[in-house]
């Protein structure tokens, strides 16, 4: 019963060996590609972090032009004033505001306060 079953195989193996062949030459291939291709993935040369010493930032102190870092402290001040308005809307932005460095350069006018920017008649931005 067994021994007929083996000779379909043998038969069928011997008459379809020319697409066997070629059915695990393909496989083969993609295989071997696959491979090749995780292979080049897992050796892409990496370019290294280099940690450098940085200065205590509590007792960092720079010039008005520049971020003061106290102790207690942090004080952003800047030569043209921290508090950005925009001459076209008369809104002013405070830094962290979603649109503080949206605003275009030639439209800028820069206060040291809030308070300023309110006298100028300026309003603060909603957002």
């Amino acid at each position: 019963m067994l021994k007929p079953d083996f000779q379909k195989l043998k038969k069928f193996l011997i008459e379809k060996e020319d697409k066997i062949i070629l059915l695990i030459g393909f496989a083969l291939v993609a295989f071997l590609s696959y491979g090749a291709g995780k292979l080049s993935v897992a050796y892409r040369p990496q370019t290294p972090i280099i940690f450098k010493d940085v200065p205590d930032c509590s007792v960092l102190k720079a010039s008005g032009d520049a971020t003061t870092v106290g102790s207690s402290d942090i004080a952003i001040t800047t030569a043209q004033g921290k508090i950005i308005g925009n001459k076209n809307s008369k809104i002013y932005h405070t830094p962290g505001s979603a649109s503080y460095n949206k605003i275009n350069e030639e439209n800028r006018v820069y206060f040291n306060t809030e308070a300023d920017a309110q006298k100028a008649g300026y309003r603060k931005t909603k957002m």
